[in-house]
């Protein structure tokens, strides 16, 4: 049996969760009577109170579990990964391994994302190097649908002239096909 992945949105919406639950005991907060003599909102209940906290609290600890507890319980079993774990943990500095550790490529997903970083005197874009994208495809292993979109521009709208030399370099040597659609002259 195969467990749901949790998926980016819900992050955000646990985020969002604790960020909601934060501003109701801070509401609660506010309406208390202080010995300064602020204005009371409203009653205060410190049972509200107590369950606002607890809510978030127990929304903190979700969001710890995700994000830390259960990545590290899985790496300690040899789990396999989802890939969203597996780019969790790369970004938290924990790196297994690489197409380019292993030789199987010459350049790492990041390199190549500063590769197609460009910044002129009146623009900053991203190079897209691909055709355009399809607007839905289904993972074929995984059976889940991806909807991919154009970020940034094609090499046809760029000039061959405002590139950096690395950038030059880099797309004459990996991708011979992409450096020739740049404009020129």
């Amino acid at each position: 049996m195969k467990k749901k992945n949790k998926k980016l949105m819900n992050w955000g919406d646990e985020i969002r969760d604790l960020i909601q639950k934060v501003e109701e005991a801070k509401d609660e907060l506010r309406g208390y009577e202080e010995e300064t003599g602020e204005i009371v909102k409203g009653p205060v209940s410190r049972q509200r109170l107590w369950n606002h906290l607890s809510d978030i609290e127990v929304v903190t600890y979700q969001i710890f579990n995700r994000y830390c507890r259960s990545l590290a319980a899985k790496l300690a079993a040899h789990e396999e990964l989802t890939e969203e774990d597996f780019y969790l943990l790369q970004a938290g500095g924990c790196r297994l391994w690489s197409v380019k550790d292993l030789g199987l490529s010459p350049v790492d997903d990041y390199e190549l994302h500063l590769q197609c970083c460009y910044e002129d005197e009146q623009t900053r874009t991203y190079i897209f190097p691909g055709d355009k994208p399809p607007f839905e495809k289904i993972d074929k292993k995984t059976g889940r649908r991806h909807i991919r979109i154009r970020i940034g521009r094609s090499p046809e709208e760029i000039s061959w002239d405002n590139l950096r030399e690395s950038q030059k370099k880099f797309f004459q040597r990996y991708l011979p096909d992409v450096a020739a659609r740049f404009k020129r002259g």
